[in-house]
């Protein structure tokens, strides 16, 4: 029964129906309400309540909606398009994402013995009944209903008689035409219906309807009639005195209303908490989709399941739209990067405006923008009630249309479109005219077999309705815009969802419902089976092992000492009974505070040794920062070397060992026998904090373990093998340098502290010492590869396993890598410090060129890996989530920080396992294997270390005078990333500089003075007044006092770059501009002005942009001054203009309350004065300005002149022609007149450091130089979002060519320009001072690298790498280069040399090559 017949029904028995909150309220005489009646209501309640909470809404609403008032006399008028035909009109241009596509609806059906001379009879009456089937679209944007046009004919394709094979090919090419096609809006119809005659019985009908013209509840009452009209020809349909026209007026008056005004104010509150569309992965950009092609996914529930889903949603108070709609969201989020997001809910809103309007057929459709939020883990049942109740609140607030609402989205800045639609046809049988009897609708044609729907700059549109009593249900979707096969499972698993939902109780009450599709789920399962036994031991214990058959086998390489296996035991052996004696215990931390060097790997094997765990130190850190870790680990032990003791300072309490000068040695033969377990720790490295304190990584011995093992059995690494050992002691890529490799047998090669970053020495170690593991951050390689390919060194070939780990790995590395060393084995490891050095791999062999990262690879044995979302899901292929690390390789914690412990060790609330967030994103690819996408969080990897912002942040804070602080980092290349510290500071601690201090610009040209002292000794030479002295003669001119009165006239005339925040008022703006007022003077026929213009002519005009709020009475937006009318033309509503167009004037701008820009119309002009005719409107431009500045200050207005403005961006704002030029511009705000009293002049700058150098110089005390950022953007305030937090996306992005703090002199001598040169074109920079320093203006390792190999082939000098890092500005390297010019060999002799070199080298490369072919 439908929902009409019912309330037919019960109101013939005089039973009131209606709605308090969500509850169905009822009022019967006694005896009426039968159970038949109860059963009835209690069936159908949600939908009443649904409809009585509409009606209700309508009808309180009535009395103040706008009265629909017929105008048959104008029907045939253009009107206004709505605000959704406006979207769908606008939205099919090319030049919008995923444009050039129409809103439309296709259908296609296979049809028997239909007379389709009938069927185009009926369509023409419908022609002829409905005006809106003769509706175009003007070139101005209205639309217009035809008064007349020709008899509409189907077209009909006989294919009678054609072959099976051309007959498909036919019906092919007309669904490829006709599904996407997209009808001219200006040309009638916008319809088009096509037949093919398949044979005497068959055809297939194709209808294809612009949406237009009509929305879908329309379409289908369009079609009802057509098969009524066929059914019956002389049959007559409802007359209606309204038009579409008539309702699309009055709903335009609508804005007015009460209604519509709550309506704004209720979305525009909620706009800036909105989410955007649903993140769900994609294989491309939309933008470069020029022509979106969609692609349909059809299934059905059953008439019996549809009945069960409908019942189940009545028990838990849920609409069938409702359960329709929460179990898309369900999905949705699922396959969404963030469970919070919006869904663009489609509704048919005609109001009642007038008692025919449902009988009407037009586009009337309305949207709204419905919030999802999935980030509570609840059932699926209080998921649908809480997203139904907002629904409802939402749909008490349609008066304004959707369309309007993701205007002002747009206009806040926020331009995504709200891409995903959800489509409900169900429930709205009661609009439709009783007299149609049976909805027939199309199926009394033929049987469809094909459907689609498209929407502009929609990429997912889901359509669900009610055939025959089953559920049909629809996804049109831009397949290509995702990776291949992701609808289909999404489709796969909605399909299930709610299959489940309608048989089964379980998933209405589950919190966490298993949706991942079973392939993937095996997979992710098979992907974790990574367990293995193995022999669990110690840490050392690897080592001690290898002593008995490696003996005599060296153990350590470096340029001080190198140590067998023996002696290396007795060493550590003698330090760990030293320590012993001195009670250091198991999980007890012993500080190594050295330089790189062979003392380390004594130091920590002798700590193990004793039973204690090793905490390194780098000696490098601040002295603050090495005292509280010593203060926090509660360290009473150090182990250093000699040099460091003497010149490093030490707490009170600490006692401090040197292991060089084996001061802890304790004779005793004895062996000591290990006191821990695998259990206890075997060391702790810190890494950064938060809360700016660093945190303890507690490693056990087991963890540790388990990972070398796994490493050496995984490359097979043995006794020949040997690691050039580039890893700091505090990173813990050193944990393997050190036991992993001692652990197989192999040798340490110990570069010296001094070559850290120095690729030449690298090499030298690799070749003379035979070294065949690599283990570093992908940066270092980097560093080395360049090096060789700018020396063109072919290296010796060994080096067979590549490790990198810790950063980004560039895509092409693998490939230049392989190419040095063709046999060698590339593996991308990664993990994290709190899970035992590595925990994932990928062994590289092929790149695929497509890649944009290389994969972060598969979980290492007895280790686990999952992606998973907010509530602990798991994540289904391509789906970005959080990395979470289990298994054997877990951290114990954090020292002494049980709190940060809880927050990253946690439980899975399912499988019960403990888990270390790492808070990193990533996502599974379709082998198994994970790909790696950055930190979500505030911790970010800079140079290989991890760093978090919030330590950074803290340790600014300290700084007296900040106020605020927040700490970013930027950077193009992921693996490239820069800190940048933005700061506000208090009043007493900022000297804001004199109003009308000049700071030039990046761009300015070379050669301009950029000293201010400099400057204002160029100013007082006054070189554009001649000297007298060049003249003949001179005549003396009376001269005019300069009494207060004048010299007030400059004063009042100058720039001003400082205004008051107060507004101005309307009449004092009136008043300024009044001064441009035509006059039309008696015995003048051409209007006058008070300057002059060429002919009179007037050519330039005068534009305004007006800030909010800062012209009492005037809204803020972009105007033409009228001379002629003395009024303000708005010509487009904008409240912001991007201050960056003002260059240097930026601040100058952003103070200012209203800009003028001065413009010329060259074709006012040009006709008379040809090419003169811009330079007469220049002039014209000075005297405006002119007047304007002497104007201002009468009205408390200052003005500041705009040397330079990109102008681009304002052009179509301002609606200028072509031949219209900007050629003077202004900014202007309210002054105090007492600024009128002095001048505003230019000032010498002070000789205090700038504010970034001060603030850097802190830090560099406080945090390691990794830390520290590069620049120091000081700001008045934050931006802040809405819920009061800073809102870091609109910070400034700081570019590449200002992060210096140093003057911008410019090079002098031949060789400092030759440096800057190769500067320039490494690093792409226009410009470089000789004082810049590389590394802060963007430089990093591997672009030094690229300057070495030039500027060796451009001086043909020897140069290390290190000498860039320890000269890193012009001026330094090139007086380095001096020195050692003067101090060696002419410059001939050494390019000999290295001309020999390379030859020599070159003939060993061709040499390994001709072997190697032919291999």
């Amino acid at each position: 029964m439908k929902l009409t017949e019912i309330l037919s029904q019960i109101s013939s028995q005089n039973i009131k129906l209606w709605t308090e909150g969500d509850e169905l309220k009822i009022s019967a005489p006694k005896g009426t309400l039968t159970k038949e009646i109860r059963d009835l209501l209690s069936q159908n309640k949600l939908e009443l309540v649904s409809l009585l909470r509409q009606k209700s809404s309508n009808i309180t609403a009535t009395s103040s909606l706008p009265t629909l008032i017929p105008a048959p006399e104008e029907r045939y008028q253009p009107f206004p398009l709505n605000a959704i035909q406006q979207a769908y009109w606008i939205g099919r241009n090319g030049f919008f994402d995923l444009g050039n596509i129409a809103t439309h609806s296709y259908v296609e059906l296979d049809c028997e013995n239909l007379n389709l001379e009938r069927l185009n009879q009926a369509w023409r009456q419908l022609i002829e009944h409905h005006e809106i089937l003769r509706m175009v679209v003007l070139a101005d944007g209205n639309q217009q209903i035809l008064e007349q046009v020709p008899p509409y004919e189907i077209k009909v394709l006989d294919l009678s008689g054609e072959s099976p094979r051309t007959i498909a090919s036919e019906l092919e090419n007309i669904r490829n035409h006709m599904s996407h096609q997209v009808l001219p809006t200006n040309q009638w119809p916008l319809f088009d219906l096509r037949a093919a005659r398949l044979n005497e019985q068959w055809c297939r009908l194709y209808i294809d309807i612009d949406m237009l013209i009509l929305d879908g509840f329309s379409i289908n009452m369009l079609f009802e009639q057509w098969g009524q009209l066929y059914k019956e020809p002389e049959s007559e349909l409802p007359a209606t005195e309204i038009s579409f026209r008539d309702y699309v007026l009055s709903e335009l008056a609508l804005k007015d209303s009460p209604q519509y005004l709550r309506s704004q104010q209720y979305w525009f509150n909620c706009l800036d908490k909105l989410p955007p569309a649903p993140e769900m992965p994609q294989a491309k950009i939309t933008s470069a989709i020029t022509n979106p092609r969609f692609n349909t996914h059809t299934a059905r529930l059953s008439t019996t399941n549809w009945q069960q889903l409908k019942h189940k949603a009545r028990k838990a108070d849920l609409s069938p739209s409702g359960v329709l709609l929460s179990a898309f969201a369900y999905i949705l989020n699922y396959w969404s990067k963030s469970p919070k997001f919006t869904i663009n809910l489609t509704i048919f809103n005609r109001l009642p405006l007038h008692p025919q309007v449902n009988e009407l057929l037009g586009d009337f459709t309305s949207s709204i923008l419905l919030e999802v939020d999935h980030s509570q883990a609840v059932p699926f049942i209080s998921r649908a009630q809480k997203l139904q109740k907002l629904l409802w609140v939402d749909l008490e607030h349609r008066y304004i249309n959707g369309v309007e609402v993701q205007r002002e989205l747009h206009r806040r800045g926020r331009s995504q479109p709200m891409g995903v639609v959800f489509t409900s046809i169900l429930g709205f049988e009661y609009l439709v005219d009783q007299r149609l009897g049976t909805r027939l609708g199309l199926d009394q044609f033929g049987e469809e077999v094909y459907r689609i729907g498209t929407t502009p700059q929609v990429w997912l549109d889901h359509v669900v309705a009610e055939k025959k009593g089953a559920l049909i249900f629809h996804w049109y979707a831009v397949e290509s815009l995702f990776p291949e096969g992701l609808i289909d499972q999404m489709f796969e698993a909605y399909c299930d969802l709610l299959q489940q939902l309608a048989t089964s109780d379980e998933p209405w009450m589950e919190t966490y419902y298993q949706l991942l599709p079973t392939a993937q789920l095996a997979l992710q399962a098979q992907v974790n089976q990574t367990t293995q036994s193995w022999r669990e031991g110690l840490l050392h214990g690897l080592f001690v092992e290898q002593v008995k058959v490696q003996g005599q086998e060296i153990a350590v390489i470096s340029p001080q000492k190198s140590l067998t296996y023996e002696e290396l035991y007795q060493r550590s052996h003698q330090l760990g009974h030293g320590l012993r004696k001195l009670e250091v215990k198991p999980n007890e931390l012993v500080a190594v505070v050295m330089e790189k060097g062979w003392e380390q790997v004594v130091g920590v094997l002798g700590i193990l040794m004793s039973g204690g765990a090793y905490l390194p130190i780098d000696p490098a850190l601040p002295q603050e920062r090495q005292w509280y870790l010593l203060e926090q680990a509660e360290v009473k032990q150090v182990l250093t070397q000699t040099h460091l003791k003497q010149s490093l300072s030490w707490p009170e309490g600490i006692n401090c060992w040197s292991v060089d000068s084996e001061e802890l040695a304790a004779e005793n033969p004895t062996p000591l026998e290990p006191v821990q377990t695998p259990e206890d720790l075997a060391y702790v490295i810190y890494t950064s904090g938060s809360t700016g304190l660093p945190k303890g990584v507690m490693i056990d011995h087991r963890g540790a373990v388990n990972t070398i093992l796994d490493i050496n059995q995984r490359f097979e690494v043995g006794a020949s093998d040997r690691v050039l050992a580039l890893a700091n002691l505090s990173f813990d890529l050193s944990v393997y340098d050190i036991f992993g490799v001692l652990g197989a047998g192999g040798t340490i090669v110990v570069p010296p502290p001094e070559a850290a970053k120095d690729p030449a020495c690298w090499i030298e170690l690799i070749e003379t010492h035979q070294v065949t593991l690599w283990n570093s951050v992908p940066p270092l390689m980097q560093m080395l590869v360049e090096h060789l390919f700018g020396t063109s060194r072919v290296p010796v070939e060994g080096l067979r396993v590549v490790m990198l780990s810790g950063d980004w790995l560039p895509v092409d590395l693998p490939e230049k890598i392989q190419s040095l060393w063709p046999n060698v084995q590339v593996m991308s490891l990664g993990g994290a410090t709190e899970a035992s050095i590595w925990s994932i791999g990928y062994k590289i062999e092929k790149v695929d060129p497509n890649w944009k990262s290389i994969p972060y690879g598969k979980p290492l044995l007895n280790q686990r890996f999952y992606v998973l979302n907010e509530l602990m899901e798991a994540r289904p292929v391509w789906v970005p989530g959080q990395l979470y690390i289990g298994g054997v390789g877990l951290a114990k914690g954090y020292w002494k920080n049980e709190e940060k412990t809880k927050a990253s060790f946690i439980t899975h609330p399912v499988t019960q396992e403990r888990l270390y967030k790492t808070g990193d994103l990533g996502r599974y690819l379709p082998d198994g294997n994970i790909e790696f996408l950055g930190r979500e969080d505030f911790q970010v990897k800079i140079n290989g270390y991890r760093v978090e912002l919030g330590e950074i942040e803290a340790a600014l804070k300290q700084y007296p005078g900040m106020k605020e602080v927040v700490v970013s980092a930027f950077g193009e290349e992921l693996y490239n990333k820069r800190l940048v510290a933005y700061v506000v500071l208090t009043q007493e601690s900022t000297k804001p500089q004199k109003a009308g201090t000049y700071q030039p610009s990046p761009q300015a040209q070379e050669g301009s003075l950029t000293d201010p002292i400099e400057r204002i000794e160029f100013k007082l030479k006054q070189l554009g007044v001649e000297q007298s002295e060049s003249y003949i003669s001179r005549i003396e001119l009376p001269k005019t006092e300069l009494d207060e009165s004048l010299i007030q006239k400059y004063l009042e005339r100058q720039s001003y770059r400082q205004f008051l925040s107060q507004p101005l008022s309307l009449k004092q703006l009136s008043e300024f501009l009044s001064c441009l007022q035509q006059m039309k003077l008696d015995d003048y026929t051409l209007p006058k002005y008070r300057y002059p213009s060429a002919g009179s002519l007037y050519p330039v005009q005068t534009y305004l942009w007006i800030k909010p709020n800062r012209v009492e009475g005037l809204e803020a937006g972009l105007y033409y001054y009228h001379p002629a009318e003395h009024h303000l033309m708005l010509l487009a509503k904008k409240n912001e203009i991007d201050g960056q167009i003002y260059g240097v004037n930026q601040s100058i701008f952003e103070e200012s309350a209203f800009s003028i820009f001065l413009v010329g119309k060259l074709t006012a002009i040009a006709p008379m004065y040809g090419d003169l005719g811009k330079d007469f409107c220049l002039l014209e431009a000075g005297h405006i300005g002119q007047l304007l500045m002497n104007t201002a200050s009468k009205q408390e207005i200052g003005l500041c002149p705009i040397g330079n403005l990109e102008f681009q961006e304002l052009r179509d704002l301002l609606k200028l022609e072509s031949s219209q030029v900007l050629l003077y511009s202004f900014v202007g705000g309210k002054i105090d007149f007492a600024q009128t009293q002095q001048w505003s002049g230019e000032s010498v700058g002070t000789t205090e450091k700038p504010k970034s150098v001060q603030l850097r110089e802190y830090l560099q005390q406080k945090l390691p130089q990794y830390m520290v950022p590069l620049e120091y953007i000081i700001l008045d305030t934050f931006p802040l979002t809405a819920n009061g937090k800073v809102d870091r996306k609109r910070l400034p992005e700081p570019q590449v060519e200002t992060m210096t703090t140093t003057e911008d002199i410019l090079p002098q001598t031949k060789i400092e320009q030759q440096i800057a040169a190769v500067w320039r074109e490494v690093l792409q920079m226009e410009k470089v001072g000789i004082h810049d320093n590389f590394f802060d203006i963007g430089g990093n390792s591997v672009h030094a690298i690229r300057v070495h190999s030039k500027l060796q082939e451009l001086l043909a000098i020897e140069l290390k790498v290190v000498d860039l890092f320890t000269n890193p500005t012009v001026h330094s390297l090139s007086q380095y280069l001096a020195q050692t010019d003067r101090s060696s060999g002419t410059i001939k002799n050494r390019r000999d040399e290295r001309s020999r070199k390379g030859i020599a080298r070159k003939e060993r490369a061709d040499f390994r090559r001709s072997l190697r072919h032919k291999k």
